[in-house]
């Protein structure tokens, strides 16, 4: 009996760890990162952003994660890359206004990098 709980608990143990949130940041409706909400992601796969924010963000704050942002469902279409040390051509070198960046009321979903 004391075999089957302890398997037990190590399996909602392993279950919890695996579906950790690996980061976060907030989208936001208007520049300088002003009327936001937080997104998650649990793993490196895409995320449809809701209607509510798709096609509306204007500034985010990456919170230190490193995320891309693209102008279609799915992960597809034209992107920008956000994040700490981000060097890169397709850099979004001033999130706090998407447009500096020619993305402003663009993304329609995300992922990790």
């Amino acid at each position: 009996m004391t075999k089957a709980v302890l398997i037990n608990i190590v399996a909602v143990l392993c279950f919890v760890e695996v579906h950790a949130d690996f980061g976060y940041m907030s989208l936001c409706w208007s520049p300088q990162q002003v009327h936001c909400e937080n997104f998650t992601s649990t793993d490196y796969e895409c995320n449809n952003l809701p209607d509510r924010i798709a096609r509306q963000s204007q500034s985010v704050d990456s919170r230190g994660y490193k995320f891309y942002l693209w102008s279609k469902p799915n992960c597809r279409g034209n992107h920008i890359r956000l994040g700490p040390n981000c060097a890169d051509n397709d850099c979004c070198k001033n999130p706090s206004d998407f447009s500096q960046c020619n993305f402003s009321m663009t993304a329609v979903s995300y992922e990790m990098w």
